[in-house]
């Protein structure tokens, strides 16, 4: 099944109205939080008439994509402070759309969207696990970093350098140990801080 949230930044989201006439119809459930979950089926039918045009699926996947990177990247602030705990959880609550626009991002190599949404996806996978799935995850966005032009490789340097998380090359976590550590210095080796950005990483 598939979840969608109401209230997005995208005008071609789906409206509330629309939803509580979807909803209506049977074709969404009500998930609770201002959430819709869709049934599978449903999902794969619009899926498959959604492919039927390749200009369309595009431009859908982009904006998908667009929204959940900013998503992301717009609760570094709260990741690396005291919202910490609640930023979590509202990552975790939309990994699998936060997974998609990663692995679009990666597959049409976006590197700007890539830097953007690298480190506060890092810290999420530091903070919560799994770590082999937040280890795959970053070296693929490395791989696209290190093959982007040499402007924007060096702009994603200079955010990483700038990033006070990354100057001891290591993370706290509770009860991470050394492993959690090392793992740490190795994803935000290659992630980016938001150049804006000025607080330090929250220790535990």
């Amino acid at each position: 099944s598939e979840v969608l949230q109401s209230g997005a930044d995208n005008a071609k989201l789906p409206t509330l109205d629309l939803l509580a006439a979807l909803v209506e119809k049977s074709l969404l459930r009500a998930h609770g939080g201002g959430r819709y979950q869709m049934h599978e089926l449903l999902r794969q039918y619009a899926a498959a008439l959604l492919s039927a045009d390749p200009s369309e699926e595009r431009a859908a996947r982009q904006a998908h994509a667009g929204y959940y990177n900013r998503f992301l990247a717009g609760r570094f602030d709260a990741l690396t402070g005291a919202g910490q705990r609640a930023a979590t959880h509202e990552i975790a609550a939309e990994l699998g759309n936060i997974r998609a626009a990663w692995q679009h991002s990666v597959a049409e190599g976006d590197a700007a969207a890539i830097r953007g949404a690298a480190h506060p996806l890092a810290l999420f996978h530091i903070f919560r696990g799994p770590f082999h799935e937040g280890i795959a995850a970053l070296e693929a966005g490395a791989d696209v970093l290190r093959a982007a032009p040499d402007a924007a490789l060096a702009g994603a340097l200079v955010d990483l350098a700038r990033s006070p998380s990354t100057s001891s090359g290591s993370v706290a976590r509770p009860g991470g140990g050394a492993a959690a550590s090392a793992s740490s210095s190795a994803w935000l080796s290659t992630s980016t801080a938001p150049a804006s950005s000025s607080r330090p990483t929250r220790r535990y």
